[in-house]
């Protein structure tokens, strides 16, 4: 079972928001949908070979 994902607030709103997976066998949650005013994240993920900071 993977581990649940850290709190993460709507930037909205300010609640939490539940985190999903797009795909069952998806890796790790990409779907964050606030539970007050329904703001949804998604989040995309990096290709392979690009850094994942801005910093390099």
């Amino acid at each position: 079972m993977p581990q649940r994902p850290p709190l993460r607030h709507c930037p909205i709103c300010g609640i939490a928001m539940q985190a999903r997976k797009s795909l069952p066998e998806a890796e790790h949650f990409d779907r964050f949908e606030c539970l007050n005013c329904h703001t949804t994240i998604v989040a995309t993920p990096v290709p392979d070979g690009e850094a994942q900071d801005d910093d390099a």
